[in-house]
């Protein structure tokens, strides 16, 4: 103080904060709780927002699984199509396999006479 007579106000102001240790602790434990309510609201909000996208891409992934399971039943009927022929198919051709076998009995009781 001597030294820096100027400071002499600081210096008492110093002084009587550190005499009076509960309101200095007051005043950090009022900002303390200030910064950890601003910090829970963050956290809320940072939440929200990745709630809010997850919800969204379920929804897009929701979307693409009914529109498989559509593409999937049109390719199952296809299949079914396509199988029914294949059966008509394969009766045609053991219809005329016997009309065949038919024929050549007929050719080899020709023969034979």
């Amino acid at each position: 103080i001597e030294n820096y007579p100027e400071f002499k106000p600081l210096y008492e102001t110093l002084f009587s904060l550190c005499e009076n240790i509960e309101g200095v602790m007051n005043m950090f434990s009022k900002e303390l709780y200030e910064l950890d309510r601003n910090t829970a609201m963050f956290m809320v909000d940072e939440y929200s927002k990745l709630i809010t996208n997850l919800k969204e891409d379920v929804a897009e992934k929701d979307n693409l699984i009914a529109e498989n399971k559509m593409t999937i039943a049109r390719q199952d009927d296809l299949i079914a199509e396509k199988d029914d022929l294949i059966a008509e198919k394969d009766d045609l051709i053991a219809e005329k396999d016997d009309l065949i076998a038919a024929l050549e009995a007929k050719i080899k009781a020709l023969e034979n006479k």
